[in-house]
């Protein structure tokens, strides 16, 4: 009924349901029904009203990403918002994960906001992020301890492809530190095939900041002073 009151009505009408649905965002989000007219709200927006009404939008997502995040149906909800704004318009939710990013990693549909804020963050809010999860628990200044949140996500269901997304988006250096983060874990796994998973992971990775570092060398055979042959 309200998609199509959405669809219909035009001017004050559509704006009183458009108020309406932002002020009762969160529990909108977190069924499917409403999952639905947030999808065709933001479809159906005229540019007035997406200026209008985006803040609001964001700053209601950001507000209560952690719980959405957790939400079977609230997690789509932050990466529909993700999707459908500007990159500097949606940093607000990006930001709102920073120090929680571990623990979102671990559970299924948290884990997939987390892989999208990586995917649509800045290079600058996006190394803050990943640096979260080769810094966790590093003021403990115990080794086992350091990489105790590491281990831990490597070996869930969920967290294991957060890791791997970030060393995919990571920067060269900070890819070659997760990297190694890893592989210092690595040996604390007791299950040879996911050992064995990690290894290649490591492996491809390490064939990738090579071939960076090719490709960031200075072409010598363009050179003025390259020797002739």
């Amino acid at each position: 009924m309200i998609q199509k009151a959405i669809l219909l009505f035009h001017g004050k009408n559509k704006e009183l349901i458009i108020q309406e649905v932002i002020g009762d965002l969160v529990s909108t989000c977190s069924n499917a029904n409403g999952l639905h007219v947030i999808k065709k709200l933001l479809s159906l927006c005229t540019l007035q009203e997406y200026e209008k009404y985006q803040p609001q939008i964001v700053s209601k997502m950001a507000a209560n990403c952690i719980e959405l995040a957790q939400n079977p149906y609230g997690n789509y909800g932050l990466q529909i918002s993700l999707d459908s704004y500007p990159q500097e318009r949606t940093v607000a939710i990006i930001e709102s994960i920073k120090g929680k990013i571990v623990h979102l990693s671990i559970t299924k549909y948290s884990s997939n906001v987390v892989e999208r804020c990586f995917e649509k963050a800045d290079p600058k809010l996006r190394a803050e992020l990943i640096n979260e999860l080769i810094q966790a628990d590093s003021l403990i200044g115990n080794f086992l301890s350091s990489i105790y949140f590491v281990i831990a996500l490597m070996k869930n269901n969920f967290g294991n492809y957060v890791i791997q997304k970030a060393l995919q988006l990571a920067d060269p250096a900070m890819k070659e530190e997760l990297a190694l983060k890893i592989q210092e874990s690595v040996p604390f796994l007791s299950n040879k095939k996911l050992k064995s998973n990690w290894n290649h992971i490591i492996d491809q990775c390490a064939s990738n900041i090579a071939a960076m570092s090719l490709n960031n060398l200075p072409n010598l055979a363009g050179s003025p002073n390259a020797e002739e042959h």
